[in-house]
């Protein structure tokens, strides 16, 4: 299959399921099986799908994947694919393991409720061989779910799930080739604002560079670097905090902006890189929590413009800074 072809959401499901090495299992919480539904009506689904599950109830889901985490994290959503992958390994290795590429899609998404009172986001996550008999690579995904109806919300998870199998057999060459695939035909649908990588087909690539090309792009408004911690969505560090929106320009440079040439993170106890349109390149503004650091206190106090007024507002708990002076 050639990679500059451009195909949609059937002729992407097609293909797959007329790949003889291609094999795999869906688990899919919340949204419907939407996913799964594309290859099961596309035709020859025999030759891709071995199972499609969705444990919708909460009894029948922790007895599956164990209780403990909120049903839709970072956390079930990696019991899932543990629990499915090694499910799929032990049912099928033996048959047909020498000739199969095996692949397991998961997914658990809260998408629009009848009331429209909850966020609508999921988590959906690929694991996957390159060669048969190879080692498992992961590629996970937390989403934003744009659209203003529980139909559409669906919809757009379906068309996501078989974008991110196919751009993971077909389009990994590069960390651009690949998101561009994932977001094809969604990128005004659903928001990506955190990719997580693992497994030897992506050793040598740079996270820090993938997630700031989610905001370069346009895939994501936020992405989130934590000072003392791996990245996280936004949401997660964001969610019930009290923030300050701090205007900057960080033309400077120092140890604790050098380590990520992409983005400026870092600052404070999170900072979240969002990319301003209209702005001269190295402008921006970063959400910051009401907190003082060393960091964020060399990035303040080396902008001449800031008084020691204007930085002791931005770190005063309860009080709206004023702009700086000119």
């Amino acid at each position: 299959m050639s990679t500059t072809e451009k195909l949609d959401t059937h002729q992407k499901a097609l293909t797959l399921n007329l790949d003889p090495s291609i094999f795999g299992s869906f688990a899919e919480i919340g949204a419907g099986q939407e996913v799964a539904r594309w290859f099961l009506v596309v035709g020859a689904a025999s030759g891709t799908v071995a199972k499609a599950i969705s444990a919708y109830d909460k009894e029948v889901s922790d007895d599956l994947y164990g209780s403990g985490s909120r049903y839709v994290s970072r956390q079930r959503l990696d019991a899932m694919l543990d629990h499915e992958w090694t499910q799929l390994l032990n049912q099928l290795t033996k048959a047909r393991g020498s000739q199969t590429r095996f692949f397991c899609l998961v997914d658990t998404v809260s998408a629009r409720n009848y009331a429209g009172t909850n966020e609508a986001h999921g988590w959906i996550g690929l694991r996957f061989q390159r060669e048969p008999q190879g080692q498992p690579n992961d590629i996970l995904l937390h989403i934003n779910l744009l659209d203003p109806t529980n139909l559409l919300q669906q919809e757009a998870i379906g068309i996501l799930g078989v974008n991110l199998i196919y751009a993971a057999f077909y389009q990994s060459q590069t960390k651009e080739y690949l998101l561009e695939g994932v977001a094809k035909d969604v990128e005004n649908r659903v928001e990506i604002d955190y990719v997580d990588l693992r497994g030897p087909a992506f050793e040598s690539w740079d996270l820090r560079a993938l997630l700031a090309h989610l905001v370069r792009a346009d895939f994501a408004k936020a992405v989130c670097f934590p000072s003392s911690s791996a990245p996280v969505p936004p949401t997660e560090v964001l969610h019930k905090k009290a923030l300050v929106l701090a205007p900057g320009y960080f033309a400077h440079t120092d140890p604790a902006h050098a380590e990520n040439p992409y983005t400026n993170a870092g600052f404070g106890h999170a900072a979240v890189a969002s990319r301003v349109r209209g702005n001269e390149a190295g402008a921006g503004r970063i959400l910051l929590p009401h907190t003082r650091s060393p960091q964020f206190e060399r990035c303040v106090s080396r902008d001449p413009r800031c008084t020691p007024a204007y930085r002791r507002a931005l770190c005063t708990r309860g009080r709206r800074p004023v702009g700086p002076r000119t």
